[in-house]
């Protein structure tokens, strides 16, 4: 068994500002938002920040970003397949509606990762206007199935319905 992928946040206290690496960003903000702290998020080469809003209570601010890490790195233990066998597609026939396909990416694998380098070359295309309708079908279903697989490993996102 593999070691699982270990999410460190790092907070500036000086700036008030929290660093995590891509893709967990959004992720992470839509938990301390249920908490009650708001901030922005932008990402640079080094990952994603978040720039929290007002004077937040450092201490409190580590201890849920503490709690959120656990349970970033505990959903990342638990074991299953991460990747389509070659030739499959996203979930297939039982994708439909809200199922999350069971050989979608868990969220910090590199598979997650390199579906989510396809979300953003699709959603690129489809900003410039020159994403086919199969391109857009495709981004739309990565869209949903992100926020599915993001909602099963308790890191944030989920289904609106």
């Amino acid at each position: 068994m593999s070691k699982p992928a270990q999410v460190h946040t790092v907070l500036n206290r000086d700036s008030d500002e929290v660093r995590v690496p891509s893709p967990f960003g959004v992720p992470l903000l839509t938990y301390l938002n249920r908490k009650g702290l708001r901030g922005t998020l932008s990402s640079d080469r080094a990952g994603d920040v978040i720039v929290l809003d007002g004077e937040p209570d450092m201490g409190r601010v580590r201890m849920y970003l503490d709690d959120w890490e656990r349970a970033a790195t505990t959903a990342d233990e638990s074991a299953g397949p991460t990747k389509p066998a070659p030739g499959e597609g996203l979930g297939g026939a039982s994708a439909a509606g809200n199922e999350l396909p069971a050989d979608f990416p868990r969220p910090g694998t590199p598979e997650w990762r390199a579906m989510n380098a396809r979300r953003g070359v699709l959603i690129r295309r489809d900003l410039a206007g020159k994403a086919t309708d199969a391109e857009r079908a495709e981004l739309e279903q990565l869209e949903r199935f992100s926020d599915l697989s993001l909602a099963r490993w308790g890191l944030g996102g989920g289904a609106e319905g």
